[in-house]
C-alpha cells in the first residue's frame, strides 16, 4: 500500500510538471498573439484615430500598416474621410413615398408639412446634402449623432432662407442663391458645434407650391417668363437700333462738315480771285473795263446766230453779218 501511494505521488508530480511546462508554452503563444494583435492597417480612404487609455494620442493616422499596444491600452477608430455621403431632406415635401419623413409625420398626425415664404406663401421643398468627414476626432467625440445634427441644421437653415425671400424668387430665379445661403449657414452651424463635417454640395431638387394650387402658380410663372422674354426682345431691338441711329447721325454730321468745308473753300477761292482782280483793276480801270467788255463780247458772240454792226450814233445803216458755225 505504501509503495502504491509513492507511485501515485510520483505520477502526480510528473503530471503537474508536464502541465506547467505545457502551460508556459501556451502562455507564451498567447502573449505573442496578444502582441501581434496590435498590428493594424488603415485604408487609402480612411484616417485612423489612436487612443491610449481613452486619451487621443494621434488623430491623423495615415493609410498603411501601423502598430498600437493591444486592447485595453490602445484603441484605433477608422473613419472614412474620402467617402462622399448624402442625406435627403424631405421633411417639408408632400409625397406618397412612405420612406419620406413628411409622409411618416402625416401618418402619425394627419398634418402636412411645408415652408412659409417671406410674403406668407406656402411652398414644399426637397433637398439633398452631400458631405464628407473633415476632422475625424471631432466627428467621433464631439457629438453623439453628427448626422442627425446635420439634418436638423439643414432643416433650420431651409426655414430661415425661405422666410427671407418672396415666393416668386423662390420658384423662378432664386434657386442658386438659396443653395449658396443654405450651404454657407449649415457649415457655420456645424463648425460652431465642432462636428468635424464639411458640406460639399447642396441641391434643391424640387421647390414648388402645394399640388392644389400648382396650376395657378404655373400660370403666373409662365406669364413672368413671357414678360421677361418680351423685355429681353425689346432691349435687343433697342440695342440694335440705337447704334444704327448713332451711326447714321455720325454720317450726316460728317457729310455736313464736308459740305461746310467745301463751301467755305470755294468761297475763299472766289474771294481770292475777286481780290486779285480788284488789285489788277485798281490803277488800270479803263484798260480793265475794255478787257472785261471784250471778254464779255467774245463770250456773247459765240452764242448769237445773227449779228449786226451799227455805228455808235446810229446814223449809218446796220450791217448784217452771216457767220456759219461749223
Amino acid at each position: 500500500m505504501r509503495l502504491f501511494d509513492e507511485h501515485i505521488t510520483k505520477y502526480l508530480k510528473n503530471s503537474i510538471k508536464v502541465t506547467l511546462g505545457f502551460s508556459r508554452w501556451i502562455l507564451l503563444i498567447l502573449l505573442i498573439v496578444f502582441l501581434f494583435s496590435g498590428i493594424y492597417s488603415v485604408l487609402q480612404n480612411e484616417i485612423g484615430v489612436l487612443q491610449r487609455f481613452g486619451k487621443i494620442k494621434n488623430d491623423r493616422v495615415g493609410p498603411g500598416i501601423h502598430y498600437a499596444i493591444p486592447w485595453p491600452i490602445d484603441k484605433v477608430s477608422k473613419v472614412p474621410v474620402k467617402i462622399v455621403k448624402r442625406v435627403q431632406i424631405n421633411d417639408f415635401y408632400q409625397s406618397n413615398d412612405p420612406s419620406f419623413s413628411s409622409s411618416q409625420f402625416f401618418r402619425k398626425t394627419g398634418l402636412e408639412t411645408y415652408c412659409i415664404s417671406g410674403d406668407n406663401n406656402i411652398v414644399v421643398i426637397n433637398c439633398v446634402i452631400q458631405y464628407t468627414i473633415l476632422k475625424p476626432a471631432d466627428y467621433l467625440f464631439s457629438l453623439k449623432q453628427p448626422e442627425e445634427v446635420l439634418h436638423d441644421a439643414t432643416c433650420n437653415n431651409i426655414l430661415k432662407c425661405l422666410s427671407k425671400i418672396s415666393v416668386d424668387e423662390i420658384l423662378t430665379y432664386g434657386k442658386k442663391t438659396m443653395e449658396e445661403y443654405i450651404q454657407t449657414n449649415i457649415q457655420v452651424d456645424l463648425d460652431n458645434l465642432n462636428s468635424g463635417l464639411k458640406v460639399s454640395f447642396v441641391e434643391l431638387r424640387e421647390v414648388r407650391p402645394p399640388e392644389k394650387v400648382q396650376q395657378f402658380f404655373n400660370d403666373v410663372i409662365n406669364a413672368q417668363i413671357d414678360k421677361r422674354k418680351m423685355v429681353s426682345k425689346a432691349e435687343s431691338y433697342f440695342n440694335e437700333k440705337i447704334p444704327e441711329a448713332k451711326g447714321k447721325a455720325n454720317r450726316l454730321l460728317q457729310e455736313a462738315e464736308s459740305y461746310k468745308n467745301e463751301v467755305i473753300s470755294k468761297a475763299e477761292g472766289e474771294t481770292k480771285r475777286f481780290l486779285s482782280k480788284l488789285e489788277t483793276y485798281e490803277g488800270t480801270e479803263n484798260i480793265t473795263k475794255k478787257r472785261l467788255y471784250l471778254e464779255f463780247a467774245k463770250n456773247m458772240f459765240s452764242n448769237l446766230e445773227e449779228k449786226y454792226i451799227i455805228d455808235q450814233n446810229g446814223d449809218q445803216e446796220f450791217i448784217k453779218l452771216q457767220i456759219k458755225v461749223k
